[in-house]
């Protein structure tokens, strides 16, 4: 895992761009090369409000296989992370080894009491990976998302700092 850079972007474009890299539990508005780079290290609101930070997820090779990011709530400090991986290298436990290396950098580095992970309730792989990593479910929203025209539910699977 390292820290996402400005060099990325033509791979985000293109993972972020293909239906087959979405897949069936999530769908991202479509941005260009040059939306992607007006908008890099460029704050959001939401990007300020949640204190987020991204990394991308690579083989020892040096090959970017996806990424990984968390967002903090300024109110309550707990930490939302979510992740992606590129589809021929899901299912090989990468997306579980990210999981447990940002979780152990934010409880070792951060003043965190929570880490969750809200994903789709369908989406078995993601729950899976998840759970390996010590998250325990939490709950279900129901209809909390919206994903390829349809309102889905999403599963809330969290980790306390005094179970890790």
């Amino acid at each position: 895992m390292r820290i996402m850079e400005k060099d990325d972007i033509p791979v985000l474009a293109e993972w972020y761009n293909s239906i087959e890299f979405q897949g069936e539990y999530f769908t991202n508005p479509q941005k260009s090369k040059v939306d992607w780079q007006r908008d890099f290290g460029t704050p959001s609101p939401v990007k300020v409000a949640m204190d987020e930070h991204e990394f991308i997820i690579e083989k020892k090779d040096g090959a970017r296989i996806g990424h990984i990011g968390y967002g903090t709530c300024p109110l309550h400090g707990w930490v939302e992370v979510g992740f992606a991986i590129v589809p021929k290298e899901r299912s090989k436990g990468y997306g579980t080894e990210a999981i447990q290396l940002i979780v152990d950098y934010l409880f070792l580095l951060k003043d965190t009491p929570r880490i969750m992970i809200n994903t789709d309730a369908r989406n078995k792989a993601s729950i899976r990976a998840a759970e390996k990593a010590g998250f325990e479910r939490e709950g279900v929203i129901r209809k909390g998302g919206f994903t390829w025209g349809q309102h889905a539910d999403c599963c809330i699977l969290g980790i306390l700092r005094e179970d890790w």
